[in-house]
C-alpha cells in the first residue's frame, strides 16, 4: 500500500493578544495544543520566534514603526487533502488568540489566514522585509511609536 504524501506546514501564533497586548492564559495554550494534537499527531513545536517588523510604507499612512512581537512557531506534516482542515482550524484560532491574521506557510508558499476570507498572499506593498538596496532596521521599537 502506497503511503499518502505529506506537505510541511508551519504557522505562527503571537504570544500577546492584539487588543490589549496581554499574554494568553496558560489554559488557552493547553486547549490549543490538545486540539492541534487531535488534528495531527505529526507536529512539533512550539519554537520561540521573534518577529521584528518593518514599516509598511504604502499600507500605513504617516510615520510609524512596527511593533516587535514574539510568536510560537509550529510545524506539521499534513496530507494535501487535509490542507482545508488546517486552514479552517487556524481561522478558528483567530478569536481564541485575538488576532487579525495568522501566518501560514504550506510547502514554502505563504498565506495569511483571516476571518471569513480565503487565504492569500498579501500585496507586494505589505510584504515583510527590505527591497533590494534598502537597509534593514535593527530598531526593536524602543524609541519609536507604534501605529
Amino acid at each position: 500500500m502506497e503511503q499518502e504524501s505529506l506537505v510541511e506546514c508551519s504557522f505562527l501564533i503571537p504570544v500577546l493578544r492584539n487588543t490589549n497586548r496581554a499574554p494568553h492564559e496558560p489554559i488557552t495554550w493547553r486547549e490549543f495544543q490538545n486540539e492541534l494534537q487531535r488534528m495531527s499527531k505529526d507536529f512539533s513545536g512550539p519554537q520561540t520566534h521573534r518577529i521584528v517588523p518593518f514599516m509598511e510604507v504604502e499600507t500605513v499612512p504617516g510615520q510609524c514603526a512596527g511593533v516587535p512581537d514574539e510568536s510560537r512557531k509550529y510545524f506539521l506534516a499534513v496530507p494535501k487533502n487535509r490542507l482545508k482542515d488546517i486552514r479552517s482550524f487556524l481561522e478558528a484560532q483567530l478569536t481564541r488568540f485575538d488576532q487579525e491574521s495568522i501566518y501560514l506557510a504550506v510547502a514554502g508558499a505563504v498565506e495569511f489566514i483571516e476571518r471569513g476570507a480565503p487565504s492569500s498572499p498579501r500585496s507586494q506593498s505589505s510584504q515583510i522585509g527590505a527591497q533590494e538596496n534598502e537597509s534593514i532596521s535593527t530598531d526593536h521599537g524602543e524609541a519609536s511609536r507604534p501605529c
